[in-house]
């Protein structure tokens, strides 16, 4: 093991969904380039010891040294947590990370969580930077009290972590939230991110999504993956099913690729089995967070994606891995998710919590409608999102892409 403080050490407590893939994207870049000093990872066990390709990234030899630090705490994150106890969490977790690695930069890979811990640092080094995902300091403001509330405490707080002294950089997904950002800050910069859609998309895997999912041969596969619960817009869809003719319903099959978020399980089970019941659609519920493979290869095996949310802000996974496999997408109008879809012809967007607009999304699509979805502009759209433009977009602020690999960059 390496004697050297690492370079830069990435922290992320949380698993599921994008946590691991983010991850292993950097890992990747790190090791490809050949960045030198140690990338160390501080992740989940699930992550570090059984994700195989950053474990493998950790065991080869040469440049660009990757060293794995499971974090015994991670499980202890999964569970729901106030305000406060995020924040307590969190800078104790990056405290205890200090003196344990020394490193000379600290990348919250869910600066979302962890911006309280930024804010009350007194320290100026290491230098800290992370990654923004759900943005609003650039939002309208909302009608809703309550919102407008919550988007001031979460203005203040970014502001306060982007002012602290050890912040070096804040990343975001989101490239309209930007300029909104940096004027909240005297000091830390503020640097747009690509989401990537994932280098193994296009093959998926062997899997025959219909077989497997016992799909009638007549009817038109949808499917709606992720953390299923009120956000990803689940209810609002078993409202829009009960909407549709019956003979729609007939033609018509829902697989959702996910487990309930939270305490919602048992809502979203009365809600799926009421729908089941009442309607002649055929539903069915996967409740595993899929592996990459076989989540790409629903998703190209499908007619359709869905991507509802209510009121979502910033970037969504899905909407990359369904451009890449060229599907249609039915997602919510608003936010980052609805520019995307109406910028690059990616679909319908829907507004956000309107069961009778999805409903009608849905039976056009089954009339034959094509949603106003471009194949080649969608996959022009993905080719512009690669993994390599995501690292370098981030590794490259920080002064760690080597200059022979910008070198190649400017030839090509």
């Amino acid at each position: 093991m390496s004697t050297h403080p690492p370079r830069l050490l990435l922290f992320d407590p949380y698993t599921g969904g994008h946590h691991a893939d983010h991850l292993e994207w950097l890992a990747t870049a790190w090791k490809r380039w050949g960045i030198p000093g140690d990338l160390v990872i501080a992740a989940s066990p699930s992550i570090v010891d059984e994700r195989s390709t950053i474990s493998a990234l950790a065991h080869e030899r040469g440049p660009g040294r990757i060293r794995l630090c499971p974090l015994p705490e991670a499980a202890s994150f999964e569970r729901p947590m106030s305000l406060t106890e995020t924040a307590v969490r969190h800078r104790t977790l990056i405290d205890r990370l200090v003196r344990q690695e020394n490193p000379d930069r600290m990348f919250a890979m869910y600066l979302d969580h962890a911006q309280a811990a930024f804010a009350t640092r007194r320290q100026r080094r290491p230098r800290m930077s992370g990654l923004l995902f759900r943005p609003e300091a650039h939002l309208l403001p909302s009608p809703s009290i309550r919102r407008r509330i919550r988007r001031w405490r979460k203005t203040a707080l970014l502001r306060a972590t982007m002012n602290a002294p050890s912040t070096e950089a804040v990343f975001t997904l989101d490239p309209a939230a930007v300029e909104a950002i940096s004027a909240l800050s005297g000091q830390a910069s503020v640097f747009a991110v690509p989401d990537p859609a994932p280098a193994d998309a296009p093959s998926g895997t062997d899997l025959d999504v219909r077989r497997a999912y016992s799909v009638d041969p007549d009817r038109s596969l949808w499917v709606l993956p992720g953390a299923l619960g009120t956000r990803k817009g689940v209810f609002v869809l078993m409202d829009a099913l009960g909407r549709l003719r019956a003979s729609e319903q007939k033609r018509l099959c829902i697989v959702l690729a996910g487990d309930a978020t939270g305490g919602e399980g048992p809502a979203l089970e009365a809600s799926v089995s009421t729908t089941q019941a009442n309607t002649d659609v055929q539903i069915v519920w996967d409740r595993r967070f899929l592996p990459a493979g076989e989540l790409q290869a629903a998703i190209a095996q499908s007619d359709g994606v869905l991507a509802p949310y209510v009121d979502h802000v910033g970037s969504s996974g899905i909407v990359m891995r369904t451009a890449v496999a060229g599907r249609p997408l039915i997602a919510q109008s608003s936010g980052l998710v609805g520019a995307q879809v109406r910028e690059h012809l990616l679909g319908r967007g829907v507004a956000s919590g309107n069961a009778e607009a999805l409903a009608l999304a849905l039976r056009d699509a089954l009339g034959g409608d094509d949603l106003g979805f471009d194949r080649e502009r969608a996959q022009a759209f993905a080719r512009a999102h690669t993994v390599d433009a995501y690292a370098r977009a981030i590794f490259h602020p920080l002064g760690l892409v080597p200059e022979e690999v910008e070198s190649r960059r400017v030839e090509a």
